[in-house]
Formats: C-alpha cells, sequence, structure tokens
C-alpha cells in the first residue's frame, strides 16, 4: 500500500513540476516578444561594425604624433624611427 502512495506522490510531483516549467516557459515568451528580437542587431551587422572601426583606427594611426607615442608607450616603434640609444658598432 505504501508504493501506491509513493507513486501517486512521485506522479503528482512530476505533473506539478512539469506545469510549473511549462508556465514559465509561456511567461517568458510572452516577456520576450519577436519585436524585440527582430530589433537587435544580428551578428553580422556587429562583425561589420567592428572592422569599420578597426579600419577607421588603423586609418587614423598614421596621423599620431611620435611625441604622443612616446609619451604614451615610453617608446615608438613606428617604421622609419631612429634608435637613438644604440651604439653602433663598425
Amino acid at each position: 500500500m505504501t508504493d501506491v502512495f509513493i507513486v501517486t506522490f512521485l506522479m503528482a510531483f512530476t505533473f506539478l513540476l512539469i506545469c510549473w516549467v511549462v508556465t514559465q516557459y509561456q511567461i517568458y515568451l510572452d516577456e520576450h516578444s519577436m519585436e524585440e528580437a527582430l530589433g537587435k542587431p544580428g551578428l553580422s551587422t556587429r562583425v561589420r561594425t567592428w572592422r569599420i572601426m578597426l579600419s577607421d583606427t588603423l586609418r587614423s594611426a598614421r596621423y599620431f604624433k611620435q611625441e604622443f607615442l612616446k609619451a604614451e608607450n615610453k617608446t615608438t616603434f613606428l617604421f622609419g624611427t631612429e634608435r637613438r640609444k644604440e651604439k653602433k658598432i663598425l
């Protein structure tokens, strides 16, 4: 007889758990409409924006002053700059 009570309790608990999960899913769907999802930018838009930002940064990097780079980085890594501190070995 106790087996019947245990099985009945487990079935009732499982049924209530399934009902709760379905209810939470319906609440989630009501709060997050398809219009919201369509309004968000997609991955291709974000990648294109990052690519444009990177190209703008690289394009503007050639106009940086050497003094500004020295102050920020304590050295310069641009091509064509001399290394004044190194001794020239003949």
